[in-house]
């Protein structure tokens, strides 16, 4: 096979769907073509909530073989997902149980029910103090499920144990692991401190590995299952927002970036964490991004509410952005992060429910209640520059855009309006183009963040929304 065939094979996973892209170059530019893409969802047994591991596996190992079969000569594969959820290996490395998700309800209760006073924990992770971080997710096993930490020999993020049953390789890759409120965001490694005040067995977490390194080649068998050879498996910006936050071609002002799907991700790239009074009272996070640069950020809850309302509705989001441009007027608003959002049973009665708990009567049509939802998303993106200006002392010129988000237009010039600030947009596929600039650093065919970054920015069309 020639040069021509040859692909970086991408995995991104969201909470919401999954696919495979690949990367090729055509006339010296980077194209993305996706290979496969599939559907992801929390399943619900019980009270719980888990995601369904052996079929993330099993779709990816669909994408490799269509891979294999349309004949790519596959130069790398890399990984990011959603952050903060875990499984845990047994001692004969299979899976013990199957992750949660971290919109289950118990995670709540470890939040509130964990004795520590969360000022000192943001000293040392940086985190913001939302209920899915993975502390209270492990304070809730130390608690509830002591024989599973007795019974396991690792604990994996979800990139991290997908790369596992790939590659046979234990690792830890380090933006995914300071998702996790465990990580001491000046050191860059596991906070004995906040490990001691869970408590949770330190010898459980994998050594933390930075990005833009080989972690392995597919087993034999996942070579024989696929049809790939020994294709080697590169630890990239295992968390999607830092695949993301690599893929954004920077243009010359001082831009925030806005990483748009189930959550948004809103924020600016930092050398250093910034650890301040201002950055605590605002409820920022000191995430680490690739390169050891941070992503200096708030979780704001995304489309995940248009989401959970397009299925209820059996709708499209073509049609639900009609509806919801003529009833802007309306004057109903959400906040999208209130704890109803999580994950009710019914999200227009949620939706009704909290704008009539909040003085505003009863959204009756499905535009009204879709405009609600973006007149909330847009006001918290307006909230989070003020407040990020006031944590920093810098001045925010431009939101640079990316993510499935970008392609709602409504959301796009709202966002520009709301928050008097120029939106630029592009790339879609930002964390696969992320993701694949990180296989190249692994296989030391780019030299820098920036270098890749320059490529991106030649492969794609960006759009501005003037504010």
């Amino acid at each position: 096979m020639g040069a021509e065939n040859r692909a970086y094979l991408a995995f991104d996973l969201g909470a919401s769907s999954g696919r495979l892209m690949a990367g090729m170059y055509q006339k010296e530019k980077l194209t993305l073509t996706e290979l496969h893409r599939f559907s992801n969802a929390p399943v619900r047994m019980g009270e719980r909530l888990y995601w369904d591991l052996p079929y993330l596996l099993s779709e990816m190992k669909t994408g490799l073989k269509k891979a294999a079969e349309a004949g790519l000569e596959a130069a790398c594969i890399g990984i990011d997902t959603w952050g903060v959820d875990y499984g845990y290996l047994a001692e004969d490395g299979s899976l013990l149980a199957m992750p949660f998700c971290y919109r289950d309800p118990k995670n709540q209760w470890a939040m509130e029910s964990w004795p520590v006073d969360f000022k000192e924990i943001y000293q040392l992770a940086g985190l913001q103090k939302v209920s899915l971080n993975t502390a209270y997710q492990l304070y809730y096993d130390v608690t509830k499920r002591p024989q599973l930490l007795k019974a396991a020999k690792k604990l994996l993020f979800m990139p991290d144990l997908l790369g596992y049953f790939l590659t046979g390789e234990i690792a830890c890759e380090y933006t995914v692991a300071s998702t996790s409120m465990l990580v001491d965001a000046k050191t860059r490694d596991w906070s004995d401190e906040i490990l001691a005040r869970l408590p949770f067995p330190k010898a459980l977490l994998p050594e933390i590995r930075m990005p833009g390194q080989i972690l392995g080649t597919l087993l034999p068998e996942v070579q024989q299952e696929t049809g790939l050879g020994a294709v080697p498996v590169a630890l990239v910006g295992s968390h999607d927002t830092a695949s993301a936050l690599a893929g954004i071609p920077f243009t010359g002002e001082k831009q925030a970036f806005l990483s748009s799907g189930t959550w948004s991700l809103m924020g600016l790239e930092l050398e250093e964490p910034l650890i301040n009074e201002a950055a605590y009272e605002e409820n920022f996070a000191n995430e680490g991004s690739v390169c050891r640069k941070i992503k200096f950020l708030k979780n704001i809850c995304g489309l995940w509410v248009l989401q959970q309302l397009r299925k209820e509705w059996h709708t499209d989001f073509p049609t639900m952005i009609q509806e919801a441009e003529k009833a802007l007027d309306a004057g109903f608003i959400i906040d999208p992060d209130a704890e109803e959002f999580t994950a009710p049973i019914s999200m227009e009665k949620a939706v009704k429910q909290h704008c009539k708990a909040h003085g505003q009567g009863e959204p009756q049509t499905r535009g009204e209640i879709a405009a609600a939802v973006y007149e909330g998303l847009t006001e918290k993106y307006r909230q989070c520059i003020l407040a990020m200006e006031h944590a920093t002392g810098q001045a925010v010129q431009a939101i640079h855009m990316v993510g499935g988000g970008i392609q709602d237009e409504l959301l796009c010039r709202l966002t520009a309006q709301k928050t008097g600030r120029p939106v630029i947009t592009g790339p879609i596929e930002a964390a696969a183009y992320g993701n694949i600039l990180l296989q190249q650093m692994a296989l030391g065919e780019l030299s820098s963040l920036e270098e890749g970054r320059q490529q991106i920015g030649r492969a794609v069309s960006l759009r501005r929304y003037e504010g």
